[in-house]
């Protein structure tokens, strides 16, 4: 059986499904594909994905922009399965280092108003997860120790999704809580799937929390209810054990007699049942003076003891 998706995985893989047109965009894409390589003593540049669509998608621009001729490599690090890319470039190396010394975003020298959405794009493929809305609402972009973690906040900052900042595992966590703000940039990157899924998720919580707040209202009602005919069915059984049913008015009598063939019934319901039918209100002022009347020959009995 085909393990299922990730929610993280399918939103990787959509992000990579269509290049766009403008050479600046594939070159702001490519450059977040790989801001978190690492350049190696060689020369070589390696980079590894958690998706074969990331690799292959990285592998063709590479091909495009530095004639890298690279082909993703199946690498297993205990249970997990990544897909690897090593290749030579020394204009790769160059825009990297440059990156990394300088804290810039290797997005090239001309862009437009998308670019910055593409790199993004690019680089939550490279380092980006979120959760499964059905469990939390948690967007972060881990950067590797030696990745510019400023250059990449700042520009979230300009997009209007500033996020929050820690350190984890020696690197940066640059992350969203809440379904809003992790709405507000999966939107930015271009995920539509992903916010449509997790705008569901987030109605069906609330759809989920509302029947369960009726239904803990429904089992305290309940328990009320019981609780109040036990307490009734006591008083009256109390009274007629110490000989007080026949001083009962025969409106009282009536209605403890009824109590006492339908224990099942609401008061409501125990007042239709009267003749004339009574409400409910004034079915739980009868059955407030049979208590009351019990517990007054309660008191009794007990001073004489």
């Amino acid at each position: 059986m085909d393990k299922k998706i990730s929610v993280a995985a399918e939103c990787r893989c959509e992000l990579v499904e269509q290049i766009p047109r403008a050479e600046c965009c594939r070159r702001a894409l490519l450059g977040g594909l790989l801001y978190c390589a690492q350049l190696q003593e060689d020369g070589q540049i390696s980079v590894m994905y958690k998706e074969e669509e990331a690799a292959q998608a990285a592998a063709r621009l590479l091909r495009q922009f530095f004639s890298a001729k690279t082909e993703p490599e199946v690498v297993r690090r205990g249970a997990h399965r990544f897909w690897s890319l090593c290749f030579a470039s020394h204009r790769a190396e160059e825009q990297l280092t440059d990156a990394v010394r300088q804290g810039k975003l290797p997005m090239g020298e001309s862009v437009c108003v998308s670019c910055a959405s593409y790199f993004l794009r690019g680089l939550f493929v490279a380092c980006g997860t979120v959760t499964d809305p059905e469990k939390s609402f948690h967007l972060e972009f881990c950067l590797p120790e030696g990745v510019c973690a400023d250059a990449v906040e700042a520009l979230l900052e300009e997009m209007g999704t500033p996020p929050k900042r820690t350190c984890r595992n020696g690197g940066t966590s640059l992350y969203y809580k809440g379904s809003e703000a992790v709405e507000n940039l999966l939107a930015a990157i271009g995920s539509s799937t992903t916010v449509f899924n997790l705008i569901n998720a987030k109605i069906l919580r609330e759809i989920r929390n509302h029947e369960n707040r009726v239904a803990n209202c429904d089992t305290g009602n309940i328990q009320k209810s019981v609780s109040a005919t036990r307490r009734q069915l006591e008083a009256i059984a109390f009274l007629r054990e110490h000989g007080r049913m026949d001083r009962l008015d025969d409106e009282l009598r009536r209605t403890a007699e009824l109590r006492e063939e339908n224990p099942e019934l609401s008061l409501g319901e125990l007042g239709l049942r009267m003749s004339p039918p009574i409400s409910k209100p004034g079915m739980y002022h009868r059955m407030n003076k049979i208590i009351a009347l019990a517990e007054a020959v309660a008191a009794e009995s007990e001073r004489k003891e």
